[in-house]
C-alpha cells in the first residue's frame, strides 16, 4: 500500500513502473509526486528521463528544466555520474544526448 502523500513513494513507483514499461501508470505516479512537491528536482529529473525514454522530448525538456530550477545540484550530480569515466552514460537517469542538463559552473 502506498502512502498517498509520499513524494518518495510515488517517485519510486514511477521509476519501477517505467522500468517495466508500464508508462501510463508511471506517468500517473510522477504527476502525483510533482503535485505533492513541485520543488523536488529529483522527481522532475526522473520524470524527464522517463519522457526521454518514451520519445516525448518536448515534455521531457519541460521536466528537465523544472529540475534545473528546483534543484540544479541534483541535475549536476546525476549528469556528472552519468558521464563519469567507465559509465555508459545511457539509460534512465543519465544525461540526455543533446548536451543540456547540467548548469554551467562558470560565471
Amino acid at each position: 500500500k502506498v502512502d498517498p502523500d509520499s513524494v518518495k513513494a510515488h517517485r519510486n513507483l514511477g521509476d519501477a513502473l517505467g522500468s517495466a514499461r508500464r508508462y501510463d501508470e508511471a506517468i500517473g505516479h510522477y504527476r502525483r509526486a510533482v503535485q505533492l512537491d513541485p520543488g523536488d528536482g529529483s522527481t522532475h529529473y526522473d520524470f524527464g528521463s522517463l519522457l526521454v525514454e518514451m520519445d516525448r522530448l518536448d515534455a521531457a525538456i519541460r521536466e528537465r528544466r523544472a529540475a534545473l530550477t528546483a534543484g540544479p545540484e541534483v541535475v549536476a550530480a546525476r549528469t556528472h555520474a552519468a558521464t563519469a569515466p567507465g559509465s555508459r552514460g545511457r539509460g534512465r537517469g543519465s544525461a540526455p544526448p543533446w548536451g543540456w542538463g547540467a548548469p554551467s559552473s562558470s560565471r
